[in-house]
């Protein structure tokens, strides 16, 4: 199967490598993970809404086209998961949100997830996501660490696994968390080494979102179109004007 995976913002080609390594590392060998860098978009994803909408709006625009350009699924590659609902309207093909995935996973498999977050205000998105996903009951609490996302591959991975590790121990022993989830998908390479530490189950987002990916093509399913209505012939003309709008 094809995998189409879009970042909400422009990253640098070196998170782009280490994240295509590491999204194709976890997917099985029938599944191929193509990556899309957005050329243009805001500098972070939040807490401003406006950040958000043209992020979500950049991201809908690439994404709208996953199904004709052959993919059998399209996820974003963020904690903050983008337009899943519009995207789910618009496309036949499964459409993945790495933290609702992950969410709904560390339901499985504990009672009470934490998120282990970077530097920011991204507490009140995750609790609205939580809370969209009928989850907010589960989500114990949100642990920052010291760096935030344009700082975070001049922060250091030794640096990130100390501040994750506290971070995460604190989850656990005054919040009550079982599950762990990570709150950025740039976190890589870090939640076997968490795992072993803390004793508890780690996710990552944005290969949870590849498996969950994989899972729903294996089975033959997508999202239900009485939740998500398909109009896609409806909106076609207007699509058309905005797209040489902004070419």
């Amino acid at each position: 199967m094809k995998i189409k995976d879009i970042m909400p913002l422009p990253i640098t080609e070196e998170d782009l490598a280490r994240r295509k390594i590491e999204r194709n590392r976890v997917a099985g060998s029938q599944t191929q993970v193509d990556l899309f860098n957005l050329r243009c978009g805001p500098a972070l994803h939040g807490p401003y809404r406006y950040e958000m909408l043209l992020s979500d709006f950049i991201v809908y625009l690439e994404g709208e086209k996953a199904e004709d350009e052959g993919y059998d699924a399209v996820m974003t590659d963020c904690t903050e998961d983008g337009p899943l609902g519009a995207l789910r309207e618009r496309l036949r093909i499964p459409v993945i949100g790495p933290l609702e995935a992950s969410m709904h996973l560390a339901s499985i498999l504990g009672k009470k997830f934490s998120i282990l977050a970077l530097k920011g205000h991204e507490e009140p998105l995750f609790r609205e996501q939580a809370r969209e996903a009928g989850l907010e009951d589960r989500l114990i609490s949100v642990r920052e660490v010291d760096v935030n996302f344009p700082e975070l591959e001049k922060f250091g991975d030794e640096n990130l696994k100390i501040g994750l590790l506290r971070e995460g121990r604190f989850a656990i022993e005054h919040d009550g968390a079982d599950v762990l989830i990570l709150g950025c998908t740039s976190f890589i390479g870090v939640e076997q080494y968490l795992m072993r530490e803390l004793e508890i189950p780690v996710l990552q987002p944005g290969n949870v979102a590849v498996k969950t990916a994989e899972l729903l093509h294996a089975l033959g399913l997508t999202q239900s179109k009485k939740a998500y209505p398909h109009e896609k012939e409806h909106y076609k003309d207007i699509m058309n004007v905005i797209r040489k709008s902004i070419s």
